[in-house]
């Protein structure tokens, strides 16, 4: 009776282990975002690798591989809990060569902490068409409505602005067409700095975004 209560604390405390560092795995989510911004003098490509949880402190190293062969290695010799890596405001052909489409590898060591393989595209979301107010305009009324012309096939929308200390964020129904600010946000002779950013994701830790940036200026009260 004593040999089999041993066996199954032993049996017991193995399940626990490993039903630990299943649930490790769980607690680190890695997704690699690409975005295409619009502005009125061109338009700009960037991409970040993201990894973020509590575990990633019990990462090692971190191996990057990129389809074009190059590779990145990274050591977390001071226990971070997040990591993001950016590059941005390249051409198209500079991001083609640098971030090509094919298979991403993020590689986590020790081997028990789960890795990511994504087959990364560049089909980018539609690019959102602001069409008031324009970019550039003055006198903008303080009950200002932004408007947008309707975008097809996408998972996510989002509107931020900022200017004088302002930082407004909001999520939208992927059908919406138009927004109106609410009152006492714009505050009078103040530019502002207009984000509209359409998201796609493959369900597999690789998103696309496509934004529109307008600058606008406000009237008096």
């Amino acid at each position: 009776m004593r040999k089999f209560t041993v066996i199954f604390a032993l049996a017991f405390l193995l399940a626990l282990t490993l039903n630990n560092r299943i649930m490790a795995q769980d607690e680190i989510e890695m997704d690699i975002i690409m975005w295409k911004d619009a502005f009125s003098h061109g338009v700009y490509y960037g991409i970040e690798f993201n990894l973020e949880g509590n575990d990633v402190k019990n990462v090692r190293n971190v191996l990057i591989n990129l389809p074009n062969g190059k590779k990145m290695w990274l050591r977390n010799t001071i226990g971070l809990n997040a990591i993001c890596l950016e590059a941005w405001d390249m051409s198209y052909e500079e991001f083609n060569n640098r971030f090509p489409e094919g298979e991403y590898r993020i590689i986590l060591f020790p081997q028990w902490n789960k890795s990511l393989r994504v087959n990364v595209t560049h089909d980018f979301p539609q690019t959102p068409v602001i069409t008031y107010p324009a970019d550039g305009a003055t006198d903008v009324p303080l009950d200002l409505t932004v408007e947008w012309e309707s975008l097809g096939d996408i998972d996510g929308l989002c509107l931020s602005m900022e200017g004088a200390g302002l930082e407004f964020e909001i999520d939208l129904p992927t059908d919406a067409t138009s927004l109106a600010i609410p009152s006492g946000v714009l505050q009078p002779n103040t530019q502002y700095e207009l984000w509209l950013e359409a998201e796609i994701t493959d369900g597999r830790d690789n998103d696309l975004e496509s934004c529109r940036c307008i600058y606008f200026t406000t009237g008096a009260e």
